[in-house]
């Protein structure tokens, strides 16, 4: 798992430095944020939620709201 969130942090680094270029791409990074926190949710709601539960609350509102705010910073933009 370290080697897809490492590469997909190296595509994020990328795609900020080239912001202004990046059309899809955002909406593609996105996509993959909001389907992690979906999978975190699903996750929950089958086995628990983990303890301690403020942590993983802490990685989950992010990965929810995150990508419709890249989403909504960049169609604003464009």
């Amino acid at each position: 798992m370290a080697g897809v969130y490492l590469s997909t942090g190296i595509i994020c680094l990328w795609a900020a430095l080239t912001i202004r270029q990046q059309g899809f791409l955002v909406y593609l990074l996105a996509l993959g944020v909001l389907l992690a926190g979906v999978g975190r949710l699903v996750s929950i709601s089958k086995v628990g939620l983990p303890e301690p539960a403020a942590v993983w609350l802490g990685y989950l509102i992010p990965e929810l709201l995150i990508p419709f705010i890249m989403a909504g910073a960049h169609y604003a933009g464009s």
